[in-house]
């Protein structure tokens, strides 16, 4: 297995694919400190002559909390390219018409599947971190100053993490994004759909399914007519973590058993269809 895995970390490395969405969720994340700022001095040229415009808007704030930018690391658009470039390593051996040589390695052709969910467990890491150093320097750039203690804003309404709480959220949404991967390797490397694959991983990573969640949520309620009104998103990855997630136990509980089902469902179609 070991061996398998680094083979898979190599081939990550070497995709362009990989280089190419690093260096944009990078750049994304490096630009909002400076993006921030510049629609905050456009909007004050505009009200520069209304007294009562310019008060809302108030000053440029100059500070940023870590523990906020920590405890979810990817916005919509980075999860887009995160999860795109997840299909298209997931996708290789079969679009090279490649299926690797493991015989005395591991058990099974299908275990390959558990060498590439590791490899893009590691290969979340890497986004995610590359996502917080773009942010912190972004907003370094535009002379904001690094706070880390835990507090609230002035209005007491938008919650400012500490670390631990931060490292915490962070950890769940990294459950969470992985468990949204294992249905794009389930799709991609068990059902051998790239196109499947790509979609999902544009509605998941912009939370488009959502809103489809919304309908099929009411439809269930009609059908069944529940005392408690059931929410399909409660219980869907993607759903979750584009929620906010209050509850922490439960969003740990969506991402946990999402990734036990869709693995060994995974391992188990691709060890089918290798039977000739």
């Amino acid at each position: 297995m070991v061996r398998v895995l680094k083979m898979d970390l190599y081939r990550l490395r070497r995709m362009l694919s990989f280089k190419v969405c690093m260096i944009i969720v990078f750049f994304l994340n490096i630009t909002e400190g400076p993006l921030e700022k510049l629609v905050f001095s456009i909007g004050k040229m505009v009200a520069k002559d209304d007294p009562e415009a310019l008060a809302q808007l108030g000053e440029f704030p100059l500070e940023f909390r870590l523990g906020n930018i920590i405890s979810a690391p990817l916005g919509r658009v980075d999860m887009v390219f995160f999860l795109l470039c997840v299909v298209w390593f997931s996708y290789a051996d079969l679009h090279h018409g490649y299926i690797k040589n493991i015989a005395g390695q591991l058990p099974s052709r299908g275990h390959t599947v558990l060498s590439k969910f590791m490899a893009i467990q590691i290969n979340c890491v890497i986004f995610m971190a590359i996502a917080v150093v773009g942010q912190i320097v972004g907003q370094l750039m535009v002379g904001k100053k690094m706070l880390i203690e835990a507090s609230y804003t002035n209005d007491s309404e938008t919650v400012i993490y500490s670390m631990g709480e931060a490292a915490a959220r962070c950890v769940i949404f990294w459950l969470l994004l992985l468990s949204v991967c294992s249905m794009i390797l389930l799709l991609t490397t068990g059902l051998g759909s790239n196109i499947a694959g790509s979609i999902i991983a544009v509605l998941a990573g912009s939370g488009l399914l959502s809103t489809a969640y919304l309908g099929i949520s009411v439809g269930i309620n009609k059908l069944f007519n529940f005392e408690k009104y059931f929410e399909l998103g409660d219980y869907m990855p993607d759903s979750v973590i584009h929620g906010h997630y209050d509850s922490m136990i439960r969003a740990t509980v969506v991402g946990a058993v999402w990734i036990f089902i869709m693995i060994p469902l995974t391992v188990y179609i691709f060890n089918r269809k290798d039977v000739k």
